[in-house]
């Protein structure tokens, strides 16, 4: 992940702290077997979001317009890979809701991401960010679905 994009990342956290933002992951895959994620691009939540201290609600059809203008940009390289959002005052762990919204993009056949991501930025000034990635064990059992934090390398 480009050091600049964390940056913008942190700075519309804190913008928003003690409420919850976030935006898209987009970017592509790559390495054996798909493994390897490289983020290109954020979005933000959007100019009809709306934040809580402990939701977010972005504002999907702006989402959907910023996913879609990158794609084409970048010729169909980059896509969408998952979603970014802060825990402000808690930890950057999935929570219940997160696994739920994990396995939902993994099923939503316009996403056309199996394995979505999810970077949670947590605490707040300074923030801590790890990246979850879902591994099923099938795409339709549900119930044998496996997260795992992802390591992340920051690039200049």
């Amino acid at each position: 992940m480009p050091r600049h994009l964390l940056t913008q990342m942190r700075s519309l956290a804190t913008e928003k702290y003690p409420l919850e933002t976030g935006g898209v992951l987009i970017g592509y895959t790559g390495g054996a077997g798909g493994d390897d994620v490289v983020i290109v691009a954020i979005t933000g939540p959007g100019p009809g979001a709306h934040h809580s201290e402990t939701t977010l609600e972005p504002d999907h059809e702006y989402q959907t317009q910023e996913i879609a203008r990158i794609y084409r940009a970048s010729k169909g390289v980059h896509t969408y890979l998952g979603d970014w959002h802060t825990h402000p005052g808690s930890a950057a762990d999935l929570s219940r809701r997160d696994k739920k919204t994990l396995k939902h993009i993994a099923s939503h056949r316009d996403a056309r991401m199996d394995r979505p991501i999810m970077a949670i930025l947590g605490e707040g000034s300074p923030w801590t960010l790890k990246v979850w990635r879902l591994v099923l064990g099938s795409v339709v059992v549900f119930r044998r679905a496996r997260y795992y934090e992802m390591d992340v390398h920051e690039t200049p």
